[in-house]
């Protein structure tokens, strides 16, 4: 419920809707 969810929304959505804030989310978090 949460990954998929997660996973849907920052790949189509959250990379077309702000590019900055799936990129700045996603480089530290899979970083850390």
């Amino acid at each position: 419920m949460g990954m998929p969810a997660k996973r849907r929304k920052q790949g189509a959505g959250g990379r077309r809707d702000r590019p900055t804030f799936a990129a700045q989310h996603n480089r530290p978090a899979m970083q850390q």
